[in-house]
């Protein structure tokens, strides 16, 4: 899993280096604030409104980015990320008997590599850039915490990559500072299910706030 990182890292960083100006247009880091949870589709409930009480994980994310075409108003910027999904779920706890005595949130985490792929339009008004993204993207599950199941999770049988979206909004402040600043608002989405069965069929959402710089 490292090894797996480490080398598409290098492979990123080469291509920074090697780039000619005119193709590379810049290169940097970004953290996130993320805002994660799971749709749980049943098939055949038994009853209308069955499933778990879901609430949203808050988590993390960061990663390295390069943004290609040196040109006017379009380019196209890739990625690597280290990623958080999840989720949050009410639970009620019991003594003796059936009555539930109190609740609490519990919340499991899923770790991703998330490659995403995204073409970037932009309009700049002095210092300040606008700018919305929208591309594919592809997502490596690395671990998981389950807080729920004691034994085998359902994290387990999690297809180890799928395919999803992203689409954001940012803002990209130039010329104040030795770097250039960024802070985007994403939501990503998944276009196929990590759990796909008859009677279960689980997929991510998140919503993510990310901070960068750029070189």
């Amino acid at each position: 899993m490292n090894k797996t990182f480490f080398v598409i890292l290098a492979a990123v960083v080469t291509l920074v280096s090697q780039s000619n100006a005119q193709l590379l247009k810049n290169y940097g880091l970004r953290i996130a604030y993320m805002s994660a949870s799971q749709s749980f589709n049943y098939p055949n409930p038994p009853w209308p409104g069955f499933g778990p009480d879901l609430s949203r994980r808050i988590g993390i994310g960061g990663g390295v980015f390069a943004e290609w075409l040196n040109v006017p108003f379009v380019s196209i910027v890739t990625e690597l990320d280290y990623v958080q999904r999840g989720m949050g779920q009410l639970v009620y706890i019991t003594e003796n008997d059936p009555t539930p005595v109190r609740s609490e949130i519990r919340k499991n985490r899923l770790d991703y590599l998330s490659v995403p792929l995204f073409v970037k339009g932009s309009v700049s008004a002095g210092i300040l850039s606008l700018y919305v993204l929208i591309g594919p993207r592809i997502d490596f599950l690395l671990a998981y915490r389950d807080e729920f199941i004691i034994g085998k999770s359902i994290y387990e049988d999690f297809k180890k990559s799928i395919w999803g979206g992203t689409a954001g909004v940012g803002l990209e402040i130039e010329d104040m500072l030795p770097v250039s600043v960024l802070l985007e608002f994403r939501y990503d989405v998944d276009f196929v299910d990590s759990y796909d069965t008859d009677l279960l069929k689980v997929s991510n959402n998140a919503f993510a706030v990310w901070l960068g710089v750029a070189f």
